[in-house]
């Protein structure tokens, strides 16, 4: 009965760790592990094959800079926040009041994805930016403030979406505009993009968990 319980360990871990995973980091200073790291913001082009940041592996997603970044920063914030480490943190592309910023993410279809953004400048200006999503006739922005104030970064400077879902294509555009500051630029330092497990997902872990604990009651019984 024990060796029954612990052939169930290796499914369990693997429904936890089925939801595809995508960090990026952008500008010169990479961020170490499983970080998909970008630092031409001038350069139209595409990447394929993001790593996922669970198991190291390159995955189908891809990204295309369609619309280039006025530039790069290395002025940000000076430490780490959530999942966002301090390299993360320090460095941006950035957009200004006339030269916005476009990407496009290629995932998979009709499936729900959380997007997080992080926008951080060691400054106490506002230089609020909005960042939208597009997939197909679904629309949705969230704006973030890259105030960071002697570079400290919290949770201020993450702007979420939460399960967004693609269309038949799997494509999403991600349009980054400045909003509103004194000074006229907006920021992106990095990104993740979590697919949200499916509802079969968690009702087989559900399944397991209950299988196993029949399992243990037979055994202790």
């Amino acid at each position: 009965m024990k060796k029954s319980l612990l052939t169930l360990l290796p499914v369990v871990a693997a429904c936890s760790l089925s939801a595809q995973t995508i960090y990026i980091d952008f500008g010169d200073t990479d961020t170490t592990g499983n970080w998909n790291n970008f630092s031409n913001s001038g350069l139209a082009t595409t990447y394929s094959g993001l790593v996922d940041f669970n198991t190291g592996l390159a995955t189908s997603v891809s990204m295309t800079v369609n619309d280039t970044f006025a530039g790069k920063n290395t002025s940000g914030g000076t430490n780490g926040f959530g999942v966002y480490e301090a390299n993360g943190a320090i460095d941006t592309w950035y957009v200004t009041d006339t030269d916005s910023g476009q990407l496009t993410f290629e995932l998979a279809a009709f499936t729900s994805y959380d997007f997080s953004f992080l926008s951080a400048r060691n400054s106490t200006d506002e230089r609020i930016a909005e960042f939208e999503l597009t997939s197909g006739a679904s629309i949705v922005n969230t704006t973030v403030s890259a105030a960071s104030p002697s570079g400290v970064v919290d949770a201020s400077n993450i702007g979420t979406i939460s399960s967004f879902t693609t269309d038949a294509t799997g494509i999403v555009t991600l349009d980054v505009t400045f909003i509103s500051g004194d000074s006229k630029f907006g920021y992106l330092n990095g990104i993740t993009i979590t697919q949200v497990p499916e509802p079969s997902t968690y009702a087989a872990l559900a399944g397991l968990l209950a299988l196993g604990s029949v399992m243990l009651r037979r055994r202790r019984s």
